[in-house]
C-alpha cells in the first residue's frame, strides 16, 4: 500500500498540538540547561578542569548530556515521517495504573494487572520502514489487551507525535488516536477522549 510519506499533512489542531509540545519541550531544555550550568558554577572546584580525574569526567559530561537526554533537544527537529509494517510487538517495561496497582508482563503473555482498571502500559513496537530499515518505538497502550499492535498491521509515524497510527489489516472498525492512542469507532470525526481529530483519510 504506497503511502506519500513527504508530504503528510496533519488536521489543523493536531498541527497546533504538535508546536506547543515543541515549545514545551523547548522551556523544558531551557530550564534544566540553566540548572546544569547553576551546578557547574556551584561546584567548579569539584569539577574543573575535568580532565584530571575519572571522577570529575563523569561529573561534567553527565551534567552536559542530561538537558539532552531529559528533553530530547535536539532530536525532535530532525524527526521525519515515515510508514512501515508491524514485525515484532514486545514488552518494554512496567507501569503503575489508576488506583496504585501495577501491571507485569511475561514474555509472550498477556499482560495481566493487579488492582484497577485503568491500564496504561508500554511496549516496543518494531516496524520494518518503507526504505527497509528496522526501528522500534515505544508506545502508551490502553484498555484490556496487551497491545492494539499486531504483526503485519501498517503503521504511520508522523514527526512530532509519539504514538503511531495503526491501519489494521483485519479491518475491525476501529482507528486510535494519535494524540492519546485512545481506540475509537471509524464513525466518529473526533477522538472521544481527548477531542481531536482522528485521521481517517490515513486509513486506506
Amino acid at each position: 500500500m504506497p503511502y506519500d510519506t513527504k508530504n503528510y499533512e496533519l488536521p489543523s489542531d493536531i498541527a497546533l498540538w504538535v508546536r506547543k509540545n515543541r515549545i514545551k519541550r523547548i522551556l523544558k531544555y531551557v530550564i534544566v540547561e540553566v540548572f546544569c550550568l547553576f551546578i557547574m558554577w556551584y561546584y567548579k572546584e569539584e569539577i574543573f578542569p575535568f580532565w584530571l580525574t575519572f571522577r570529575q569526567g563523569i561529573f561534567f559530561t553527565v551534567l552536559v548530556l542530561a538537558p539532552f537526554a531529559v528533553t530530547g533537544v535536539p532530536f525532535c527537529f530532525v524527526d521525519k515521517n515515515w510508514h512501515g509494517v508491524v514485525v515484532d510487538v514486545g514488552y518494554y517495561t512496567e507501569s503503575r495504573i489508576g488506583n496504585g496497582g501495577s501491571v507485569r508482563y511475561a514474555p509472550g503473555k498477556q499482560a495481566t494487572a493487579k488492582r484497577g482498571i485503568n491500564k496504561i502500559y508500554t511496549v516496543a513496537v518494531t516496524a520494518k520502514r518503507e526504505d527497509g530499515s528496522l526501528k522500534k518505538v515505544k508506545v502508551n497502550t490502553f484498555g484490556g489487551a496487551m497491545s492494539e499492535y499486531k504483526i503485519g498491521d501498517t503503521v504511520i509515524h508522523f514527526k512530532g507525535i509519539k504514538n503511531l497510527l495503526i491501519i489494521s489489516k483485519l479491518d475491525d472498525g476501529m482507528l486510535n488516536c494519535v494524540v492519546c492512542g485512545c481506540n475509537n469507532p471509524k464513525t466518529r470525526d473526533v477522538c472521544f477522549g481527548c477531542r481531536h481529530t482522528l485521521l481517517k483519510e490515513y486509513d486506506k
